[in-house]
């Protein structure tokens, strides 16, 4: 999503972040441990936000199916026209959200 829609309502104070690689930042509360977001230098207008930490569902609609090669076998995702790939986006050309 655009870092500029990100808003964060309470527990500012216990997220932690580390560089998990060269231009790559992984967010967690420092409490529970919980996955928040993912930022990349490369496109530092866009913050990744892991949905299973949100109490309501977003305003903003899956645009791609990302890790789509890492899908449980199990799991059907449906044919709604969305980019598909295998690992994640090309970073250069973000989804619009």
């Amino acid at each position: 999503m655009k870092r500029e829609r990100l808003r964060i309502v309470a527990g500012a104070d216990a997220i932690t972040a580390y560089a998990s690689s060269e231009h790559v930042r992984r967010s967690f509360c420092s409490r529970c441990g919980s996955s928040l977001f993912f930022e990349d230098d490369k496109t530092p207008e866009v913050i990744d936000v892991t949905l299973g930490t949100l109490d309501d569902e977003p305003e903003v609609k899956p645009a791609v199916h990302i890790f789509f090669a890492d899908k449980a076998a199990w799991e059907d995702v449906p044919d709604d026209g969305l980019p598909r790939f295998e690992q994640s986006y090309p970073r250069e050309t973000p989804p619009k959200t």
